[in-house]
Order: C-alpha cells, then sequence, then structure tokens
C-alpha cells in the first residue's frame, strides 16, 4: 500500500512538472556547468525551428544560429556557465536565424541554480521571441528621426504647455 501510494505521488510529481516544464510559452532551458543542456523545453521548436534533440545532442547549435554581430557577447555569458560563482542573474538581447532563416530577435535571461546543499547546479535559461517589439521599435525610431527632421528643416519651434501643471517646455 505504502508503494502505491509513493508511485502515486511520484506519478503526480512528475505530473506537475511536465505541466510546467513543457508546456510553458517560453524556451526554458537548464545548462549544466559543463555546458551541455540537462533539459530544453519544446518550445524551441516553435521559436527557432529546431527540435529539442538537436539542442540536447548539439550545446554549440544556439551559438551558431546566433547572428555573427552578436555571438561574442552571447559565446563569453555562456563561457561563465562552468563557474560557479558567474553573475547570478544576466539579461540580453540577441539576434538568431531560425531554421527557416528568417531573422529573430530573442530576449535572453538567465539565473545560476544551487542545489539544496549549495552545489552549483548550472543556470537556468529562458528565452523570448521579441521580433514584433523590435520592429516596433525601430518604427518609433525612424518616425521621431522623421519629425526631428523636419522640425529641423523647417527651422521651426517648438512647445508643450501642461495645462493641468501650467508647466511649459
Amino acid at each position: 500500500r505504502i508503494a502505491r501510494e509513493l508511485t502515486l505521488a511520484l506519478r503526480d510529481s512528475k505530473e506537475k512538472y511536465r505541466m510546467v516544464a513543457d508546456f510553458t510559452y517560453d524556451w526554458e532551458t537548464w545548462r549544466q556547468p559543463d555546458g551541455n543542456f540537462k533539459y530544453v523545453s519544446p518550445s524551441c521548436e516553435r521559436i527557432t525551428g529546431h527540435s529539442v534533440a538537436e539542442f540536447m545532442e548539439d550545446p554549440e547549435l544556439l551559438l551558431r544560429i546566433t547572428h555573427p554581430d552578436d555571438r561574442t557577447r552571447l559565446t563569453a555569458h555562456f563561457g561563465t556557465t562552468a563557474q560557479a560563482d558567474c553573475e547570478p542573474e544576466v539579461r540580453m538581447d540577441f539576434r538568431l536565424q531560425d531554421a527557416q532563416g528568417r531573422l529573430l530577435w530573442i530576449s535572453h535571461s538567465s539565473v545560476v541554480v544551487h542545489g539544496e546543499n549549495g552545489r552549483y547546479l548550472g543556470r537556468r535559461e529562458s528565452y523570448r521571441d521579441i521580433s514584433e517589439r523590435k520592429q516596433a521599435e525601430a518604427l518609433l525610431q525612424e518616425e521621431y528621426t522623421r519629425l526631428e527632421g523636419v522640425i529641423e528643416g523647417t527651422r521651426a519651434g517648438t512647445w508643450e504647455w501642461n495645462v493641468q501643471t501650467g508647466e511649459v517646455v
């Protein structure tokens, strides 16, 4: 009876883990101190077009599909994975080329993972496709630059008046 209860509890625990880990929208990983992955979520395929198996078998795949201008920065970050005293939390944006050849912007964040006994277990990483946000930011910057050119080109002055506070800029 105890064995059956333990089996059911273990099954329930595995199901909860799978629900949280395998069905997350973002691409989640656990990178071990040796640089290999202990876990890669299935969302990697939705984002990159590459399967979990491809990333598990080849931890360098991510660096190879990273845009050349961003690769050095990402390589430096991953190079510290083996160090227990590495930066506890890292956030960065970088570009990669997915399996269909599209250029994507990715937001990466990672945190150091320690076991209950304090032993360093690697890094927990999260990747999110932020391509739409980056495109919107680029359009806003283009519009700002255009309007700035119009104001400078016409030698017009501008001012703003906050009616509620009376502040004039």
